[in-house]
């Protein structure tokens, strides 16, 4: 079962020669879901990087992402429901992160988290030609490099509250500070593209 712990607020840095850049992301109201939810749901997101706001309904549950990287909130659905735009049938206990872009729809699927004791770390490289480092903001050590465009990276790491940023060899962008809970998972979704970048995090618990 996964429970939505938050998601947080979009936040973007637009590449200006010599000048220092930053970025400040604001908390979105935590909300725990599927309380409610039957044994054998599936459960469904979306993540949107078109220009274009996107509303649908999945299984008679709304589901709604702003444009630029938005990102709805997670709904439970029946085992083998469709996901729209896709050939998919959806699995028992699965969640499922449907990404929206200007070339097509892509799925990713992911099963319960198997370590209880670690927080776990990833990160969505949904930009179309930009290579990114994440690193720590201070120190800048790396937690994932060389993260190609349309790649994704993940990992284990101890519980931990640290401040991220993004990096190319344009830019730093840095991200607020990331609570990596135990047992939970959190993701980073970049967007935008080599000169521009944007990032969401999501963070959810099985």
């Amino acid at each position: 079962m996964f429970k939505q712990i938050k998601n947080f607020a979009i936040a973007s840095a637009t590449l200006l020669p010599l000048l220092p850049l930053s970025t400040s992301a604001e908390l979105a109201d935590s909300k725990s879901l599927y309380d409610l939810a039957p044994e054998g749901a599936a459960f469904v997101r979306i993540v949107n990087v078109t220009d274009t706001t996107f509303s649908a309904e999945i299984d008679g549950k709304a589901v709604n992402a702003a444009a630029t990287c938005g990102i709805s909130e997670v709904v439970w659905v029946n085992e083998a429901t469709a996901l729209p735009m896709t050939d998919i049938t959806v699995e028992a206990d699965t969640l499922y992160t449907m990404v929206l872009s200007e070339s097509g729809t892509t799925v990713e699927q992911r099963k319960a988290a198997t370590d209880p004791y670690k927080a776990e770390f990833a990160t969505f490289n949904l930009t179309t030609d930009a290579t990114v480092d994440v690193v720590t903001t201070q120190g800048l050590r790396p937690v994932f490099k060389s993260v190609a465009p349309g790649a994704s990276q993940s990992r284990p790491l101890n519980p931990i509250t640290i401040g991220l940023s993004l990096m190319n060899e344009s830019m730093q962008v840095d991200m607020q500070e990331v609570s990596l809970d135990r047992g939970a998972v959190t993701e980073a979704f970049i967007c935008g593209n080599e000169d521009e970048l944007t990032f969401a995090l999501s963070s959810y618990r099985n």
